[in-house]
């Protein structure tokens, strides 16, 4: 029996890995393409760490973390959106092409968006900028694009 494995990415789309061949599949002489020997395996495996790369994927195109356009939820301390959907449970977007990637770069802007706003209302500020990048917290749980 030939075998395929199955993957289901954490962006929610899968990928199919090579076909394995068992010793009844053939060679078509004319068209030189493998034929299975007509029954197919098949494993599905859970990518919970891993995205599927494609160029349609637009969570492949933020990186893999993303910050919600609709409750800006992601950029705090450790908060991270990860999947296609935010992790904010009263929020329950999905990604769209107007949230954000998760830079340095937007997570300081919208860290001195919140701070400038602070000092607008007069209420306490969060800690500052330097206190958020010196904390012990790693900046990203982002894939690396291998």
């Amino acid at each position: 029996m030939c075998h395929r494995v199955k993957y289901c990415h954490r962006c929610g789309h899968s990928t199919l890995g090579p076909i394995v061949r068992c010793k009844n599949a053939r060679r078509d002489p004319i068209t030189r393409r493998w034929r299975s020997c007509g029954v197919i395996s098949h494993t599905l495996t859970s990518q919970a760490g891993s995205l599927c790369g494609k160029d349609d994927c637009i969570l492949s195109q933020k990186g893999g973390v993303w910050i919600c356009c609709r409750c800006t939820f992601g950029y705090k301390d450790g908060d991270r959106n990860r999947y296609y959907e935010c992790a904010n449970s009263a929020c329950g977007h999905e990604i769209c092409d107007d949230c954000l990637q998760w830079t340095r770069e937007n997570v300081q802007a919208m860290i001195e968006a919140e701070n400038d706003d602070a000092h607008l209302s007069s209420e306490p500020s969060s800690p500052s900028e330097q206190e958020f990048w010196d904390c012990e917290k790693s900046d990203s749980d982002a894939v690396d694009g291998d």
